[in-house]
């Protein structure tokens, strides 16, 4: 399956997905159900051996003068019987407790790696709060589900077998096949149901659950923007809207289910009077002792609340495996972007980088960005990319991280193709010091110190210091301990920017990419940053997508990009002195800002 949005997968994938998160735990797995089959073995032995008591207590006609002993060994053989029942029950929660962390753990820490694997493309038609709800709820789904299986269906199933094989033995052989016919044809009948007629409704509601959750986590993280345009009431209509649709959906699914659970009740009120009923025509006939009738009124009573937990059992089985698919659907899919088979890491020595007839299309109905595009390059040069919002800057240096896959041609990095060498040491051989930052709602030095967690407070300070953002901080009541919220949104864009710079500065990776470092920037700022940004470029190969004309001014070399193409490459001075594209653009600046 490949990385696309798809939720709905087959039911034996989402079995496949529960038992891979549980093979680890074989011996646990085995403890348990070891441990479920004694105690359905002794919820059938009970009513049993009450019967048998009972039998001896009123002294039925075959059974003699009434044995006193016997009795009395019976009834501390019933009292044995609940206390094994009891003892089985709580080793299987003993057990069951650390098993469930370990697939909990297993899912949350899988789940996690699979979505964190999948291709920028795929974020990007992707709501983070669905995706956040569909792993979270899918934890939930997972621990219902074996918690279900091992505990209350699997039990059922050995209650409802047992109890019908005791009754063929026990002669009652023609009651144990009809009450063993009237179980498959109860779990038939609201199993066809659960699956056909309430699991559609159940997904259809979940789907709306999850778009209802994407909307919601949306609308908070854009706050800022809602209050900027004073849309709080349309935000609020798009809400109501959303909610309709959810409500209607959960509405129609929680009505089939309980009219599954009518249908359910009625089974089961059949099943118990017609038992009843029988055993006192059986008594009445002189063919049952008081024994038999007492052993059918509590069979029929547990026979009855397993059956009535059965079908919400079944119920909350299906509604766990419709909350499991989606995560199940993203441990199926193969990320766009993969390593290669065995892919070595990259080792960058000089940082010389080369695109090679690149071919790149972002999607196969559109046409090519770039067709057969070729550059060169050199180890330690500071490269510029000019050109009108949509010519391919951008795409270029995302190419260059492999964000996406190119369809022809390669890039390489020191003669080594970056789609054959592991992803992780290509984008540990980059800093980037993006224009819009991107920060975690984590602390200053959290932050700075994002690509090199071990790094020392020295060395966060260092990195702060030639960022100019130490003055800052020391100024704040928490120092270096500040939170700076959701996407720092607690700090200027100036302020985000400047600790995006310390980051990369901390970082010391030997090749650089900016997105116009200083475009958030006042003047006086944008000079003492653009001295942290000298030492920061020095010895590195840098790729600056460049807007302002003092970026610029510093470059070897510039590539000026229109419709994909590199149309013109070479000083600032020689650009300018050609009075082609770069003049053009040249002139359009506006406040030092190239158009």
């Amino acid at each position: 399956m490949h990385e696309a949005n798809i939720l709905h997968i087959p039911f034996k994938t989402t079995l496949k997905f529960v038992w891979s998160m549980v093979r680890d735990s074989k011996g646990m797995l085995a403890c348990m159900i070891f441990c479920t089959t004694a105690f359905s073995m002794v919820e059938i032995a009970i009513p049993a051996t009450g019967k048998h008591l009972f039998d001896l207590m009123t002294g039925a006609p075959e059974m003699g003068s009434m044995n006193r002993d016997e009795a009395w060994n019976v009834a501390w053989a019933f009292c044995a019987l609940i206390a094994g029942y009891w003892v089985f029950r709580y080793t299987l929660w003993f057990i069951w407790l650390p098993f469930e962390v370990r697939y909990m753990k297993r899912l949350a820490q899988g789940s996690f790696a699979r979505v964190q694997s999948f291709s920028t493309a795929w974020f990007n038609d992707t709501f983070a709060g669905v995706t956040v709800r569909n792993i979270t709820r899918g934890m939930g789904a997972l621990d219902g589900f074996l918690e279900s299986v091992l505990t209350q269906f699997f039990p059922t199933l050995m209650i409802i077998a047992g109890t019908a094989v005791y009754m063929m033995i026990s002669g009652y052989g023609v009651l144990g096949v009809l009450f063993l016919l009237y179980f498959m044809l109860f779990v038939a009948a609201t199993g066809t149901i659960s699956l056909k007629i309430v699991a559609p409704a159940n997904r259809r509601a979940n789907e709306a659950d999850s778009k209802l959750g994407g909307m919601v986590a949306d609308a908070i993280t854009g706050n800022a923007a809602i209050k900027a345009f004073g849309t709080e009431r349309a935000e609020q209509d798009s809400l109501r809207v959303m909610m309709d649709e959810w409500s209607a959906r959960k509405l129609a699914a929680w009505r089939r289910g309980l009219s599954n659970g009518v249908l359910q009740t009625v089974f089961l009120m059949g099943q118990r009077g017609g038992l009843v009923l029988y055993s006192v025509w059986e008594w009445g006939q002189g063919r049952m002792t008081p024994g038999d009738v007492m052993y059918f009124f509590m069979m029929t009573g547990l026979i009855t609340g397993y059956l009535r937990d059965f079908g919400a059992q079944l119920r909350q089985l299906q509604n766990n495996i419709n909350d499991l698919d989606p995560v199940a659907a993203y441990m199926q899919m193969t990320p766009a972007i993969a390593d290669a088979p065995n892919a070595p890491a990259l080792v960058v020595d000089k940082g010389e980088i080369r695109y090679s007839s690149v071919l790149f299309q972002y999607k196969t109905d559109l046409p090519p960005l770039f067709d057969h595009l070729s550059v060169h390059i050199n180890p330690g040069e500071n490269v510029a990319l000019v050109g009108r919002s949509g010519s391919g800057k951008t795409s270029f240096v995302k190419l260059a991280q492999r964000l996406y896959d190119i369809q022809g041609g390669e890039i390489t990095i020191d003669g080594q193709n970056i789609a054959k060498v592991t992803q992780e040491s290509l984008h540990q051989s980059i800093a980037l010091v993006p224009q819009e930052p991107v920060l975690f709602h984590r602390t200053l030095a959290q932050n700075i110190a994002y690509a090199r967690p071990e790094a020392s407070m020295d060395d966060i300070r260092r990195a702060a210091h030639d960022a100019y953002i130490d003055d800052f901080i020391d100024r704040l009541p928490e120092g270096y301990e500040t939170m700076v919220g959701e996407r720092g949104v607690k700090l200027s864009g100036g302020e985000r920017q400047r600790v995006a710079i310390a980051r990369a500065l901390i970082a010391d990776r030997p090749i650089l990419i900016m997105d116009e470092a200083t475009s958030s920037l006042d003047s006086l700022s944008e000079i003492l940053i653009q001295q942290a940004l000298d030492k920061l470029i020095a010895n590195r190969t840098t790729l600056v997508i460049a807007h302002r004309l003092s970026t610029i001014l510093k470059a070897d070399r510039i590539l000026v990009f229109a419709s994909g193409r590199i149309v013109e490459e070479g000083t600032h001075e020689t650009l300018l002195a050609k009075g082609g594209h770069y003049r053009a653009l040249y002139d359009a600046q506006v406040d030092g800002l190239i158009v």
